[in-house]
């Protein structure tokens, strides 16, 4: 018997359960692939970026030894100044003001005036003139005003057959003046009369007595000024022409003719200075030195009213001073100087022992020291004179002030 057996074909059944056996089996594969290239990449990702922080904090982070070498201090280093070789002066300095010493303001009570007219100044005082005995001051109603030397002061009016320390003290300014040549009597007599009229008349005046009709020669108390000094300058005019001189606070102030700068120091440098030391006068405003002499030193302290812990003194400015005339100037008196140059360094640069011994550091160029023992001399201005006892100094070498 032939049997025949024919293949079986496949069903639309059979068909659709192999073919999902084969995509279920393939597609498992290509997963696996990729998520190990997704694994290698991220593993790669991860070490780059823990190499880069790795660097950066390598880079950033200091660690204590590097932050103690940072914020260590440098190396202490010595600090040093060249010795100087310069002249050191010991200098004492004040303030006083250039004057021509005390005002005195002078009144007129009384003027003379002629007979019947009222007292006018007819010619006024010249400010800054300077007044010696027998010049005219000023002119009252035509009449004079003389000034004459003498330290009373004119109180009564001249008149003849009067006496008194008035009249010798009239005698003898007119005896100074050349007119009078005869015995000084204190009497107001012939003879003195004759003196006056001859001295007013080559001033071109005639005494005022004889236009008041008196017996003799008489001179009012007004026309002379008695002043204890002379000279003396005018430093001010209290009136001026058709003034009428009794109602004027004062018709003239005057001065001395002599500059003068008063000051005070300490008695410890009082001590230090003598008189016809120089002096260096300063105007600070103006920029103006005048040179002076010291003229007067007091015998203590207290003797300068405005400064009763001082003592005082009187400076005496030479030429050109007259431009400083009332300003507050600075006075400089060298009262100790070494004369020449000297070796000096800055008074920090010497170390001293508690048994007085001085020395100064010097600095080598190699970086090393040496000590040299010196004896100090003058100070000023920070510097202090130096003289080596035990070792070599020059100037220029550099000594040590400090570390720095």
């Amino acid at each position: 018997m032939n049997v025949h057996i024919e293949p079986a074909s496949p069903s639309p059944a059979g068909r659709s359960s192999l073919a999902p056996v084969t995509q279920e089996r393939s597609a498992p594969r290509v997963r696996h692939g990729r998520r190990r290239l997704v694994v290698i990449l991220v593993g790669l990702l991860v070490i780059a970026g823990t190499g880069a922080a790795g660097w950066w904090a390598g880079t950033t982070i200091t660690t204590p030894a590097q932050l103690a070498a940072e914020t260590a201090p440098p190396e202490p280093t010595l600090i040093t100044v060249p010795v100087e070789s310069t002249e050191i002066a010991v200098e004492v300095v004040t303030r006083g003001t250039v004057s021509y010493g005390e005002a005195t303001k002078i009144a007129m009570a009384d003027p003379p005036a002629l007979p019947n007219a009222d007292p006018i100044v007819t010619g006024a005082p010249i400010e800054g003139a300077e007044l010696n005995e027998g010049d005219l001051v000023m002119e009252v109603s035509f009449q004079p005003v003389f000034v004459l030397a003498g330290r009373l002061p004119a109180f009564r009016d001249f008149v003849r057959g009067m006496e008194g320390a008035d009249v010798v003290q009239l005698q003898e300014a007119l005896t100074r003046l050349g007119y009078y040549s005869t015995e000084v009597d204190g009497k107001f007599g012939t003879a003195t009369q004759q003196a006056v009229a001859a001295w007013f008349a080559d001033n071109d005046y005639r005494p005022l007595g004889l236009d008041r009709g008196v017996s003799g020669i008489y001179i009012a108390k007004e026309e002379l000024m008695f002043l204890p000094e002379l000279p003396q300058r005018i430093d001010s005019a209290g009136v001026g022409i058709g003034d009428n001189p009794a109602v004027a606070d004062a018709v003239v102030t005057l001065t001395g003719t002599r500059l003068s700068i008063r000051a005070a120091v300490a008695s410890a440098d009082a001590v230090q200075m003598s008189v016809g030391q120089p002096v260096d006068i300063r105007d600070d405003v103006t920029d103006t030195v005048v040179e002076g002499t010291l003229g007067v030193i007091a015998d203590d302290i207290g003797t300068d009213p405005d400064n009763p812990g001082l003592v005082a003194i009187e400076v005496t400015p030479g030429p050109g001073a007259d431009r400083l005339a009332g300003a507050n100037v600075r006075l400089s008196i060298t009262v100790a100087s070494t004369g020449e140059g000297v070796l000096a360094v800055p008074v920090s640069a010497v170390y001293s022992t508690v048994q007085g011994v001085s020395s100064v550091e010097v600095a080598e160029p190699d970086g090393t020291t040496r000590l040299v023992t010196v004896e100090l001399g003058l100070s000023s201005a920070g510097l202090v004179e130096i003289t080596p006892l035990e070792g070599e100094l020059h100037a220029g070498d550099n000594v040590v002030v400090g570390n720095g």
